[in-house]
């Protein structure tokens, strides 16, 4: 008579089950040696100093644990937190101990030690405010028919930073991030963050400000025979400039139209750095803000020596 496989089904399976069970309870409680790699940081500087030191993300450990304890230890984010609380100015040796290992792993792991680094040295300095301006790193550009009619306003354009002594002395301003806004047709608005590299160790009360663009639409006026006016110092008698004179048409924020003239624009060009009987001299234009050529401009002049 042949044997019935699902006699006692249940009793086999619970054998498996048990016997399973008591493996992963031997395996688990033996003791292996791992490395692991846990998150670093430095925590409670003292208040009025600032950590300026580069100091690494990660630790490398050599632990011995049982598997039970890995298991608990992967259910968990453990990060390695050195103290500066004791720290005053200048450079302060922490060693990466029992202590802080405990305390980030929160199991008694037998021979918990650092690996890469053992030690960190801090350094500290004093840390000091100071209002600085704002500059705006925003590319604005109209788009046809239109015209910027400032540089783009920054609000509020001062903030007061606080970090490390050495990087305030030296610090003038903070600036915007770069922003293109391209095609603009009209007034236009825009909360823009610092530039606050994390080297410099910087903090602000707030790191956005608003970025105000004004754009108007323009109108074209041309000017005709405009002399090109040498640069002070340049030996105009001993050179012709060719051309001596140009035309061009400005387009002009229509609040501006009638107070462009030519009393406050102007032609001249760059004193050449090398002598010779024939140069080449790039043009600078004297614009009032907000107004720009139309069309093709000419962007040099030919300074021919006279015989």
């Amino acid at each position: 008579m042949r044997a019935n496989p699902l006699h006692n089904i249940v009793l086999k399976a619970s054998a498996i089950a048990l016997a399973l069970l008591l493996w992963v309870h031997v395996e688990t409680n033996k003791t292996y040696e791992y490395q692991l790699n846990l998150p670093l940081k430095v925590i409670n500087v003292p208040k009025g100093l600032v950590l300026v030191s580069e100091t690494p993300s990660i630790v490398a450990l050599k632990i011995r644990a049982t598997g039970k304890q890995l298991l608990l230890l992967s259910n968990s984010d453990p990060e390695v937190a050195i103290s500066a609380e004791d720290c005053k100015q200048g450079a302060t040796e922490k060693i990466i101990g029992a202590s802080e290992l405990s305390e980030a792993l929160g199991h008694s792991f037998e021979d918990a030690e650092a690996l890469f680094p053992r030690s960190l040295t801090l350094r500290i300095e004093k840390e000091v405010e100071k209002k600085l301006t704002i500059r705006s790193a925003v590319r604005a550009e109209a788009g046809p028919g239109f015209a910027l009619v400032s540089a783009p306003r920054i609000e509020p354009d001062t903030i007061t930073a606080a970090g490390p002594a050495s990087v305030m002395h030296e610090l003038k301003y903070l600036e915007t991030i770069s922003l293109p806004l391209v095609g603009l047709v009209a007034s236009t608005s825009q909360r823009v963050s610092l530039a606050l590299p994390e080297s410099l160790r910087l903090s602000v009360h707030d790191s956005v400000v608003t970025v105000w663009v004004e754009i108007e639409g323009t109108r074209q006026k041309a000017f005709s025979n405009l002399a090109i006016i040498p640069p002070a110092g340049f030996p105009s008698g001993h050179y012709d400039i060719v051309p001596a004179h140009l035309t061009f048409v400005l387009d002009i924020p229509q609040s501006k139209y009638g107070l462009v003239t030519t009393n406050n624009i102007g032609v001249s060009f760059r004193r050449p750095l090398l002598v010779g009987d024939t140069l080449r001299a790039a043009i600078e234009y004297t614009l009032p803000p907000g107004v720009q050529i139309a069309g093709t401009r000419v962007d040099s002049v030919t300074l021919i020596k006279k015989q």
